[in-house]
């Protein structure tokens, strides 16, 4: 699982480390997307209040990091933060969570990694991973 973990670590940082080279759209609404070389969205930033219809969007944004594989956009990271809180999670290619880190900074490991639903008794945040998807939906018309 370490290795899976130092992936997509290694994605977020390369990501971060070139945010300024990659085109930047407006989505609306709080939504920023972070497009490489290629045309493909690596990065979408969400600013509190972004998902009207989702309670703890009033109370964090959230950040979307991408892998692009054979079966197409695949999230990650997912980046949650609010007043002094943050949260991370790390997604398998099948989007099932296999690390967590809670606001307090404790780890939650999952050798077999858990579903969202699984994630979902764990935390609300969880959410969060389904906006990830709905996301790439939106970025492209549907």
């Amino acid at each position: 699982m370490e290795e899976e973990v130092q992936k997509i670590r290694n994605l977020y940082y390369k990501v971060q480390n070139n945010l300024d080279k990659y085109e930047q759209q407006d989505g609306g609404g709080g939504i920023t997307r972070y497009f490489d070389e290629d045309g493909n969205i690596v990065k979408i930033s969400a600013k509190k209040a972004a998902y009207p219809s989702f309670a703890p969007s009033k109370l964090y944004s959230a950040e979307y990091y991408y892998e692009v594989t054979a079966q197409g956009y695949c999230p990650r990271f997912v980046f949650v933060y609010g007043k002094n809180e943050e949260y991370r999670i790390y997604l398998a290619e099948d989007k099932s969570c296999i690390r967590y880190i809670d606001a307090e900074g404790e780890i939650h490991d999952y050798e077999n990694p858990i579903s969202q639903s699984e994630l979902a008794q764990i935390t609300e945040i969880q959410g969060f991973c389904t906006n990830a998807e709905m996301e790439i939906a939106w970025a492209f018309g549907g």
